[in-house]
């Protein structure tokens, strides 16, 4: 397959950082939030800590060591159905974004609705 920006090798902020430097001043409604990156890097590369299976359950995600041997946490969340939800609604508002500047400039790579 041809290297694109769908099949290169970009981290996700990467690519994020590269669509937002392309909106246009008048696309600017498009813009990516960062959100997006956290949700995906807490979820990949945090640790869950539960006392049992049942939900909900806390998800840490911790920095990288510093020169003594210390990490910090960077992001505790509980998660629970709600909590769930309330980041599908966020990554789905982030995906219209594209979408719909795919649209506006009339790309034609998009599958119809």
């Amino acid at each position: 397959m041809p290297e694109t920006h769908v099949t290169n090798y970009d981290s996700l902020s990467r690519l994020i950082e590269k669509f937002n430097a392309n909106l246009s001043k008048e696309e600017l409604k498009y813009r990516i939030s960062a959100a997006a990156v956290e949700v995906r890097d807490t979820i990949a590369h945090g640790r869950i800590i539960a006392s049992s299976p049942n939900f909900p359950v806390t998800l840490y995600r911790f920095s990288e060591p510093d020169e003594s041997k210390h990490v910090s946490v960077i992001a505790a969340e509980e998660m629970t159905g709600t909590w769930f939800e309330e980041k599908i609604e966020m990554l789905r508002s982030q995906i219209r974004k594209v979408i719909d500047c795919a649209k506006m400039r009339n790309y034609k790579t998009l599958r119809p609705d």
